[in-house]
């Protein structure tokens, strides 16, 4: 796989859950979990890892959740 399709597989996923009626909510502790969370934990493991297919994933939860990033 290349970047282009793990960032469409993610994209796609993103899609999926954000249009379950009630999708559920991640925690650790008292931490909510976001896309954008996991997104750049597996941008860093793909860099680490040097897989693109990878860090397109990690790019494209990034990007489906870029709305919830605190600025």
């Amino acid at each position: 796989m290349s970047f282009n399709q793990g960032l469409a597989v993610a994209l796609s996923a993103g899609k999926i859950w954000n249009n379950q009626e009630n999708p559920l909510k991640v925690y650790v502790g008292e931490q909510r979990i976001h896309h954008y969370h996991v997104g750049i934990a597996l941008f860093i493991a793909a860099i680490i890892l040097k897989s693109p297919t990878l860090a397109g994933v990690g790019v494209g939860l990034f990007l489906d959740d870029i709305d919830d990033v605190p600025v």
